[in-house]
């Protein structure tokens, strides 16, 4: 009982005891959270509308863009690194503006339409995907050979493979990855251009197919107006004054007009000057003749009769 008492005796103390101690506890979770915010705002390399790209992902990409470059032949130097790193962020700007508005129009690119694009199956094949099976001596148009590629680096197969082998070919799998999402941009950003292109104004020919024309026939032949005849271009006065209030400003002056006065004269050199240029040039000869340096030889009569533009070859290394 009297233990009972010292404890009601001194409640406020403990009070404040306990209180300091959920103080304490919760200060340090909020410094916790705190340095894991602050840890996870430093792995974020670009922040694009709010979408975070990690510096881990932009790492890994940036590399397989460097091991890309070397493998066809590119020196990699500070500057190919640095422009290879500003190619890649603006690749992902690009990647999230396009998303975003393929999203709102409802376009993307089906898996059979990708690897039609791959093959060639009623269109262009890619030259992208040709590039990189040519790499692995398969012809981009065989079916056969493209299906069997994709089920070799496939992630079950790969996981069938022995352990030292499995990380080449998940390399070789993230390099296939990036060709496929660039071939599906590309086809993107035509489906977008050409879905722009046709908002502005529809011609005659699809204006008959959208009123219920089934057919369209075309026939075009095209040549440059270069072979083309002025007499067979004929322009009524009408016309041409139709034009130009149309385009006024195709004729518009920026300087205003002026009259020169010159007397224009042939000049022609004389017999002296003819007798005169003969002897210097058996002189110039002779002395050439007697020349064993060629690159001396080059470099002093090039500056005595032109312009100077001889460098010689410490020099042109010097200039890369």
């Amino acid at each position: 009982m009297a233990t009972l008492e010292k404890i009601r005796g001194k409640a406020g103390l403990l009070i404040v005891v306990v209180g300091l101690a959920l103080f304490a506890f919760i200060i340090g979770d909020f410094l916790r959270s705190g340095s894991t915010f602050f840890r996870q705002s430093q792995e974020v390399v670009l922040d694009i509308d709010g979408e975070k790209i990690k510096i881990y992902d932009y790492q890994q990409r940036l590399h397989e863009m460097e091991t890309f470059a070397e493998r066809n032949g590119t020196q990699m130097t500070d500057e190919q690194r640095a422009a290879i790193n500003n190619q890649l962020a603006q690749q992902y700007i690009q990647d999230y503006v396009l998303e975003q508005e393929a999203g709102k129009l409802g376009l993307a690119v089906s898996a059979d339409e990708l690897l039609a694009l791959i093959i060639g199956d009623g269109v262009q094949p890619s030259m992208i995907a040709q590039q990189f099976l040519s790499q692995y001596g398969i012809n981009s148009t065989d079916k056969v050979a493209v299906n069997d590629f994709l089920n070799q680096i496939s992630d079950k197969q790969i996981k069938t493979l022995p352990a030292d082998q499995q990380s080449y070919v998940y390399a070789i799998q993230n390099e296939w990855r990036n060709v496929e999402k660039q071939i599906k941009d590309t086809r993107l950003q035509e489906k977008l251009a050409a879905l722009l292109t046709r908002s502005y104004a529809i011609n005659d020919i699809d204006a008959k197919y959208e009123s219920g024309v089934p057919n369209r026939e075309i026939a075009l032949v095209q040549a440059p107006i270069s072979v083309i005849g002025d007499a067979n271009i004929k322009a009524t006065d009408e016309e041409v004054k139709k034009y130009y209030d149309e385009h006024k400003e195709f004729f518009v002056q920026k300087y205003p007009s002026t009259i020169v006065q010159y007397i224009r004269a042939q000049v022609v050199p004389s017999a002296q000057d003819l007798a005169s240029a003969e002897t210097e040039m058996q002189k110039t000869r002779t002395e050439m003749l007697q020349q064993n340096d060629m690159e001396a030889l080059a470099r002093n009569y090039s500056e005595k009769f032109v312009a100077p533009s001889f460098l010689t070859p410490t020099e042109l290394d010097r200039m890369n």
